[in-house]
Formats: structure tokens, sequence, C-alpha cells
């Protein structure tokens, strides 16, 4: 995609679409890191631990999802809302959030040097936690779809 293809998509897109652009992003980098993380996970733990490590991950995940990843995607969504169109994509996302990005690869990182269990044991609950994440956004890109017409 060239810069004036960039330029002119992210320039005609609305609110609900900036949101549900987000949603997709957490919703890719969700879907990868539960793939790897089950991968690792399924070639590591033994059958009877998979199922364990899994369910225990999930639940992280969960709970991450809802009381954690739910606000920041109430605090971008709101952020996004409040910007006058067109919205150009260094508008969208403040600068602690491009921070919070890169501490989260940062941790990705390092947890290279731990074991595969415990390396697939993050990337499931934060994989499933960012899945849900997606999931609030596409709700609220819905509700600001229906209510802007």
């Amino acid at each position: 995609m060239t810069f004036l293809s960039t330029v002119v998509i992210f320039g005609f897109m609305k609110h609900a679409h900036w949101i549900l652009f987000s949603g997709l992003l957490w919703l890719a980098m969700g879907l990868f890191l539960l793939t790897k993380g089950f991968n690792l996970l399924t070639l590591h733990a033994g059958k009877s631990g998979v199922v364990m490590w899994l369910v225990f991950a999930f639940l992280i995940g969960y709970m991450k999802g809802r009381f954690v990843f739910s606000k920041t995607v109430t605090r971008i969504t709101r952020r996004i809302l409040s910007l006058p169109l067109p919205i150009s994509f260094s508008k969208v996302y403040p600068p602690a959030y491009w921070m919070l990005i890169g501490a989260m690869g940062f941790l990705g990182m390092i947890f290279r040097y731990l074991s595969p269990e415990i390396r697939g044991f993050a990337d499931v609950a934060v994989g499933s936690a960012l899945f849900y994440g997606s999931l609030l956004y596409f709700q609220s890109a819905y509700q600001t779809a229906s209510q802007q017409g």
C-alpha cells in the first residue's frame, strides 16, 4: 500500500471504522499469540498438562481482558470519539498506548528465555485477553455506528 492510498483510506474513516480497526488489530495479535502459545504447549507440556495450562491461561486471560484491557478499550474508544473528522492515524493512539505496546513486546523478548510451557502459557493468556478486548472494540464500533447512522 502506498503512502497516498493509506492517507486516502484512513482519511475517510469515521469514528466507528477507527474503533473497528482497533478491534481488528487486537484480534489479529490475539489470534497470533493464541496459536503460538497453543503450539508451544502442545509440543512441550504433555497431554494431561496441556489442558491444565490452557484452562489456567484462559482464566488469567479472561480476567486480564475483563478488568485491565476493558479499561484500555474504553479509554481508546472515548479518545477516538472525541476526535474531529477526518482522524489521522497519528492522533488515534496516544503516546502512552505506544509505550504499552513497546513494553509488552519487550516482555515478549524477555520471555524467550523461559521454558516453553511458561512462554506458551503467557502467549495464551495475553492472546485470549486481546481476543476478549477485540470483542469489546467490536461491540463499541457497532454501538457507535448505530448511534451515528
